[in-house]
């Protein structure tokens, strides 16, 4: 960690948004109290939970491996309190990383990804089919 930015502690309250889908990633997080709930779609016929991370879990760090926006949603589902590592962290400890385990890390990032954004894809397909038998 660097010595001018310690890991930051973050409360969220039920409901608050930790970041939107296709946010620039600054951070990754890690829930210390609480529950954050990932979705693609905030509202709608289109939202879709994807996962809920609980305490000790991590997230945002799609956007940091990929150096690309975030890829889904962040939503505190319950009084929540999160561990905040800078991007600038988060990199400096993957470039320390040994190189095939930052390969498998950056690999598996992009396969998250496309899975997750191809699942979009297919029920958006669905949603449409759906759509246009009930009209």
């Amino acid at each position: 960690m660097s010595d001018s930015e310690p890991l930051k502690s973050i409360q969220f309250a039920t409901n608050d948004v930790v970041f939107h889908k296709g946010d620039v990633g600054d951070a990754a997080y890690m829930v210390t109290k609480g529950e954050v709930e990932i979705r693609r779609g905030l509202i709608g016929y289109s939202s879709r939970a994807l996962t809920t991370i609980q305490r000790g879990g991590t997230f945002g760090e799609l956007a940091l491996c990929l150096d690309s926006p975030r890829t889904a949603s962040a939503i505190a589902t319950k009084n929540t309190e999160v561990i905040a590592v800078s991007q600038d962290d988060f990199l400096r400890i993957l470039e320390d990383a040994n190189p095939v385990v930052k390969a498998l890390v950056l690999n598996l990032g992009k396969r998250i990804v496309e899975l997750t954004d191809e699942l979009e894809v297919n029920e958006t397909k669905a949603s449409w089919r759906q759509w246009q038998k009930h009209k």
